[in-house]
Formats: structure tokens, C-alpha cells, sequence
């Protein structure tokens, strides 16, 4: 006995919008294997026997009562044609075009396509035209809005498929993640910190900022890193904030440029403050000038 061939074929429910899809299906499964279904009376059960789901179900059985009491299946091409009276649309074209209309993309251009193709078949529009119009309406409104800012607009059908394809993919690059070091967000910029609006942009430079060039120079010569003059920066007579805030009680273990570091921070925060507040808060006086 020869072996079937082809997949195993779907049950029909007496959906109206899958049963010209899913008859067609059965008749080809049926041609591949004629050497099996090689009567009228096994194609109609093999029709009968995959209608198991909803208004199909009776649909079936009442066939099946009426053939007991007839003791006959009755011809193939009988058979199809009562099918297809019950189960297909009036108007095939009619109801293909009304789906059409409604058809909107969820998903990926390619699912959209694939489903948008299968309807078109049974609409018999011919003209390209009203093609792309019901392709156009049906896309995501991002999608469609990229392909008409093209310098040149798609004429047919498969070049606005090509082109949803380039603006999908291209938008999927776009929305990748960045794999770079994000700033972070609470990092003072302190040599970008205003003192005042009114003050010009060169005067809110440090006017005595280092490079790393003569901080080094001047730690290795034993100089202040605020006069320039030999000694300490707590000897500095142009740097009160240190030697007040200096206790013997209280000893700092970090060397004197990260301390002239922390106070200098500390200054431009307290100005950045007020910048922000858009008033200044009355400080003393160590606080007003460093």
C-alpha cells in the first residue's frame, strides 16, 4: 500500500475567510496522493473527517446522516460545490477588498506583507496603483512617512515592500543599545561653572589653574601651588580657607594638590548653587573669594 505524502493537513472550523485557503489545500493533498484517494466516496471522507471545529462540525455531520440515509456519498464534484456554496463568500472580491481596507501591520514587514499578498490575490485589483494605496494605509504610520520623504517615491508594489524593508531594518539599528561609557549624570564640569550670568565667559576660567605640567614642577621644587613661592600651601598668605579650616586635632592624609582639588571643587559647587537658585545666598567671607 503506497505511503502518503505531504504534510499533515489543518482542520477546518467553517471560517468563511479560510475556506477557499484551506480547499485548496485538500484538493492538492488529494492530487499528490491519488494513487490512495482514488474514489469519490474516500476524497469526501477525507474532506468530512478534517471538518472537526466549530459550525464545520455540523456541518459534516448532517452530510454524513443525509449519505447513511441516502447509502451514498454522492460525487466529488457535488460534493465541492455544496461545500463551497455553505462556506464561501457571496462575493469573494468584495469581502477580499473590505478585509484589505482593515488590514493594519502589527508586526514586522514581512508578516504584514505575507498576509497583505494572500488577500490581495482574491480582491482582482489589477491596477498598481490602488496596490500601493491599500499597502501604504495599511503600514505603521513611521514606516510610511520615511518612504514618502524618499527623493523618489516607489511606483510599483514590490519597490514599496523593498523600501518598508530597508526603513525597518534600518530603524531596528538605530533603537540598538549603545555599548559606550555614559556620562554620569551627577559629574560637576567645574571649569564650565558659571559664577553669574553676567560675567563673561573668560572671566570664570580659574585665572591660576595648573597644568599638570607645573603642578608637578612646582611639588617637586617645594612651591605653593596658589602663590608659586617657596613653602607650603598652609603658609600661603593667598590661601586664608586652608589654614582655618587646618586644626591639630584633625590631620589630612592626602597630599596638597588633591587637597587644593577638593577645595576648589567645592568652591565652584557653592557658585553653581547659585547660579541655578538665580539669587546668591550671603556666605562669609572665606566663601565669597578663593
Amino acid at each position: 500500500m503506497p505511503k502518503e505524502i505531504g504534510k499533515v493537513l489543518n482542520s477546518f472550523n467553517g471560517d468563511t475567510h479560510i475556506a477557499n485557503g484551506w480547499c485548496l489545500q485538500v484538493q492538492a493533498y488529494l492530487n499528490i496522493n491519488a494513487g490512495i484517494y482514488d474514489t469519490d466516496d474516500k476524497k469526501i471522507v477525507l474532506f468530512l473527517s478534517l471538518m472537526t471545529k466549530g459550525e464545520a462540525t455540523k456541518w459534516a455531520e448532517g452530510h454524513l446522516k443525509k449519505a447513511e440515509t441516502a447509502q451514498t456519498y454522492g460525487t466529488y464534484a457535488a460534493f465541492v460545490l455544496e461545500f463551497k456554496g455553505t462556506f464561501f463568500p457571496k462575493n469573494i472580491a468584495d469581502t477580499a477588498i473590505r478585509r484589505l481596507s482593515t488590514l493594519k501591520q502589527t508586526g514586522s514587514i514581512p508578516a504584514y506583507a505575507s498576509i497583505f499578498r494572500t488577500i490581495l490575490m482574491d480582491t482582482e485589483i489589477e491596477e498598481e496603483r490602488t496596490k500601493i494605496m491599500f499597502f501604504h494605509n495599511g503600514l505603521k504610520r513611521e514606516i510610511s512617512q520615511a518612504i514618502l520623504a524618499f527623493e523618489t517615491t516607489p511606483t510599483t508594489l514590490s519597490t514599496w515592500l523593498e523600501k518598508a524593508l530597508e526603513v525597518e531594518v534600518h530603524r531596528a539599528f538605530m533603537a540598538l543599545p549603545s555599548f559606550t561609557k555614559a556620562k554620569d549624570p551627577y559629574t560637576m564640569d567645574i571649569n564650565r561653572a558659571y559664577a553669574s550670568d553676567d560675567e563673561e565667559p573668560e572671566k570664570l576660567v580659574r585665572k591660576n589653574y595648573l597644568t599638570p605640567q607645573e603642578r608637578e614642577r612646582r611639588k617637586k621644587n617645594g612651591l605653593c601651588f596658589k602663590c608659586g613661592k617657596k613653602g607650603l600651601i598652609k603658609d600661603c598668605p593667598n590661601h586664608p580657607t586652608v589654614s582655618t579650616r587646618t586644626t591639630t586635632s584633625h590631620k589630612v592624609d592626602q597630599d596638597d594638590d588633591y587637597k587644593e582639588f577638593l577645595e576648589w571643587k567645592a568652591f565652584k559647587a557653592r557658585q553653581l548653587r547659585k547660579t541655578v537658585k538665580g539669587k546668591e545666598t550671603p556666605k562669609d567671607d572665606k566663601e565669597e573669594d578663593f
